[in-house]
């Protein structure tokens, strides 16, 4: 992961940790997870601005706040065409699958995004997930 987006990361995760312990209440996984309506839109927001050719990172205009983190965005590859194919439910974060079709590579590929937080919605390649979360 590219320092811009760890320190993104790091900022956002400290910023939980230090702001909402002392909110005098006990805290749910749903504080941390938007709903589906929302994470659908920030991921719809977050692949649009990609296939517009803007940079990854803050995705401008859209409230509540999204903040993408994708390292094939990030090394600079652009995006011709998404679909989102499914929404998988369970508990924790929204995860979704979406086909992806790139500029320079032929084919489609299927990948799996991972959308969590309330404002700012964060929007995760799966992969950069993991490795942000250590797994």
């Amino acid at each position: 992961m590219d320092p811009v987006a760890k320190a993104s990361l790091a900022l956002g995760w400290g910023l939980l940790l230090v702001l909402v312990p002392g909110c005098g209440r006990k805290l749910s996984h749903a504080d941390y997870v938007p709903t589906k309506e929302k994470a659908r839109a920030a991921l719809e927001a977050a692949l649009t601005a990609w296939q517009n050719g803007r940079p990854p990172g803050k995705i401008e205009g859209v409230s509540p706040a999204v903040q993408a983190v994708d390292s094939v965005w990030q090394a600079g590859q652009k995006l011709a065409g998404f679909t989102i194919l499914d929404e998988e439910s369970g508990d924790g974060p929204q995860r979704f699958s979406v086909r992806l079709n790139l500029k320079d590579t032929k084919g489609e590929l299927v990948v799996r995004y991972v959308v969590l937080g309330r404002d700012p919605i964060w929007v995760y390649r799966a992969e950069d997930y993991k490795r942000a979360m250590g797994m």
